[in-house]
C-alpha cells in the first residue's frame, strides 16, 4: 500500500451488482471496464496515458440501444471473440414490464460490431444489437471458451456463451 498515491471512484445513479460489470482486454494490452447500473445506465471506465507516470481516470455514459426507459439492467457480459483484432460482443440482459401488470418480460441484448482498424469504439458496438425474449429471468451471464482437439493437439479455439 506504499505505493498507493491516488485512487478513482465514480458514484452510481442507482445500486448495481456483481453481474453488472465486465472487463474488456482490448488486443493492446489495455482494459476497460463496463459496468451498470440498474435504472438502464452503462458506464465505460479506464485509465487515459498522460505521461510515462501519470494515468488519468476516465468515465463516460454509453448509450445502448433497445434498453427501454422502464427497464432494469440485471445481467451484463462481454468477451472479444477474436485472438487478433478489437471485435466484441456484449450481451445485456433487462427485464421489464409487460402489458400484462402481473407479469414481467425478459430480453437479452446481443451487441457486437467488427472493427476494420484496431480501434476499440464502444459507441460503434452500442448501437448494433440482437433481442431475444427469454422465458425466464437469468441470475448470471457469462461466456466460456470452446477448444476442438485432434489428436491431443488443439485445432480451434472459440470464446461462446456456455449452453
Amino acid at each position: 500500500m506504499e505505493n498507493l498515491n491516488h485512487a478513482h471512484y465514480f458514484s452510481m445513479p442507482s445500486q448495481g451488482n456483481i453481474n453488472t460489470i465486465s472487463f474488456l482486454k482490448l488486443i493492446n494490452g489495455s482494459i476497460k471496464i463496463i459496468v451498470s447500473s440498474l435504472k438502464r445506465q452503462v458506464f465505460c471506465l479506464e485509465y487515459l496515458e498522460k505521461s510515462k507516470s501519470t494515468l488519468i481516470p476516465s468515465v463516460k455514459e454509453v448509450s445502448f440501444t433497445y434498453i427501454p426507459t422502464s427497464a432494469e439492467i440485471i445481467t451484463l457480459d462481454a468477451f472479444n471473440k477474436s485472438q487478433d483484432r478489437n471485435d466484441f460482443v456484449i450481451g445485456i440482459t433487462i427485464i421489464k414490464n409487460s402489458k400484462d401488470v402481473n407479469t414481467m418480460e425478459t430480453y437479452l441484448n446481443i451487441y457486437s460490431e467488427y472493427e476494420e482498424n484496431c480501434e476499440f469504439d464502444i459507441e460503434s458496438v452500442a448501437q448494433n444489437c440482437l433481442n431475444v425474449q427469454l422465458n425466464f429471468i437469468p441470475h448470471y451471464h457469462g461466456h466460456t471458451e470452446l477448444v476442438d482437439w485432434k489428436n491431443d493437439e488443439i485445432v480451434n479455439r472459440e470464446v461462446g456463451n456456455p449452453a
